[in-house]
């Protein structure tokens, strides 16, 4: 019994003595998860071509001139510098954009390249003749439809929205068809400056952002029309309206109710006509819907 424990002592001690073919495994340390930035950014794309938009950064606020003429600017205050949004013209075919710019301690000149466009053609066919070739008369009313449209486009007010980021107008699919080269009755016509939404008549249309209503109006091309006021020369236009839910100089707030869609002025059928203007320039609506970034 005595030879019996001594020898299951020693088989035991072998045992644990053999080395393992098994590594122990390596000390584990408690990790986060990579941190997702949920934040989308507060302002919109850049694209440096025709209907576009250009960004510009600065160490200090800048006054900003194009052929020796101050223009009015978007700028916004940053963290470190300030940002100014400079609109590109849809109509105006250039490759070069030079101003000049002066802050306390600096003065530069910019040119900035522009990149070529590439937008669609669109022929449409309308049955009212005098949306294509208009008579003396109806040429009176779209000269005024025109002048009061450029007066209320060249507002510069000190509004201040701190996030630029708009939502859609309508819950419906986006057509994209901004700045396309546009044909009524094979008649050569402006290129489209915005883009359309469809909808049925008296969907509801929401602000894009907060901003004033600071026009209410029936035009011939644009029916039924509203212009908000988002402040700096930024502005949002809505087309073809069937019915308006807001009044002249009413403040909305993003996602407020402000119109019904409509078929009224030069439309094929319902739907909303959305534009962008920037210092009284057309800027493609898609460069400041969400998503966007810097």
């Amino acid at each position: 019994m005595k030879y019996l424990l001594l020898l299951m002592a020693i088989i035991t001690s072998i045992y644990f003595l053999k080395p393992s073919n098994t590594q122990t495994p390596p000390k584990q340390t408690q990790t986060k998860a990579p941190i997702q930035n949920t934040k989308t950014n507060p302002y919109p794309n850049e694209q440096r071509s025709s209907g576009g938009l250009a960004k510009l950064y600065f160490k200090e606020r800048p006054d900003v001139y194009v052929n020796e003429k101050k223009i009015n600017v978007f700028a916004v205050k940053q963290k470190n510098d300030w940002l100014v949004l400079l609109p590109i013209s849809l109509y105006k075919g250039s490759n070069t954009l030079r101003l000049t710019s002066s802050t306390p301690s600096l003065f530069q000149v910019h040119l900035i390249k522009l990149e070529e466009p590439h937008y669609q053609t669109q022929y449409i066919n309308v049955k009212n003749k005098e949306f294509v070739k208009a008579s003396k008369k109806t040429l009176e009313r779209i000269k005024k439809d025109s002048a009061l449209k450029r007066k209320s486009f060249a507002r510069h007010t000190r509004i201040y929205i701190k996030k630029l980021q708009m939502i859609k107008p309508l819950d419906s699919k986006l057509r994209h068809d901004f700045g396309r080269k546009r044909f009524f009755n094979r008649v050569a016509k402006n290129p489209h400056a915005g883009i359309d939404l469809s909808g049925k008549k008296g969907d509801k249309i929401k602000a894009p952002l907060s901003g004033t209503v600071i026009l209410l109006g029936n035009l011939f091309y644009n029916g039924n029309m509203m212009i908000l006021d988002h402040g700096q020369g930024l502005m949002t236009a809505y087309s073809h309206l069937s019915k308006y839910l807001k009044q002249d100089g009413d403040w909305v707030r993003q996602g407020d109710y402000i119109g019904e869609v409509g078929s009224t002025g030069r439309a094929t059928g319902p739907h909303l006509h959305w534009s962008v203007y920037l210092n009284g320039e057309p800027i493609n609506p898609d460069l400041f819907l969400e998503g966007a970034s810097l």
